[in-house]
């Protein structure tokens, strides 16, 4: 049976909505959604091995002044560089990164405060 337009425009009223009311409704991320790389920058040591395996070249190791940097724009979340650590500092999160107006706020730099006596701690902080 045929029901045409009338039809289909009643039964999609008395469905469920096909999306969900953003903001209002977040939808839970799943375990394998890919939002963001993270850096414990306390467990690097600065090897670049994270730097020489991104294929975008979004990541900048400085051993001289123990800086690692990311360029959120660049980065095509393809977790090479997690793969890539021994030390496993860089993490895959299944948040996504707060959204930039402009380029430089997508540079994102952790430095390792480097204190004598002291085991070194990590601060983040953009570029």
């Amino acid at each position: 049976m045929k029901l045409g337009m009338p039809g289909m425009v009643l039964r999609s009223a008395a469905k469920k909505p096909a999306t969900r009311r953003f903001p209002a409704e977040i939808r839970p991320a799943y375990s394998a959604t890919r939002g963001h790389v993270a850096m414990d920058i306390a467990k690097c040591n600065f090897c670049t091995l994270c730097q020489l395996r991104c294929p975008t070249g979004a990541i900048v190791v400085n051993k001289q002044e123990k800086t690692w940097q990311i360029d959120r724009m660049r980065c095509i979340l393809c977790t090479a560089c997690v793969g890539a650590c021994t030390r496993k500092c860089p993490t895959m999160e299944t948040s996504y990164a707060p959204p930039v107006g402009e380029r430089r706020e997508s540079l994102v730099r952790f430095t390792q405060a480097a204190v004598p006596g002291t085991s070194p701690a990590g601060e983040a902080g953009r570029a």
